[in-house]
């Protein structure tokens, strides 16, 4: 799983194809965020992703209404 999140998160930095990150995003949100390791796979790309999250709000609202939702019901 964790190989997994790296590389949707790789793709939501590297693609410059809106509809790749979005897709991506929406992998992320399918993931099931259960144990530690898997939340912090994801923070610790929180960098990469939170800049492309600037550059398109509706890829950020689609990622806070799937994914920060997700995982925020973990914590």
């Amino acid at each position: 799983m964790e190989s997994l999140i790296d590389n949707l998160a790789k793709a939501i930095r590297n693609s410059e194809n809106k509809t790749e990150r979005m897709n991506s995003v929406f992998c992320l949100s399918l993931l099931s965020y259960s144990n530690e390791v898997c939340i912090q796979k994801i923070l610790d790309h929180s960098d990469a992703i939170r800049e492309r999250l600037t550059e398109d709000e509706t890829l950020k609202a689609y990622f806070e209404a799937t994914v920060m939702k997700k995982l925020n019901s973990n914590t």
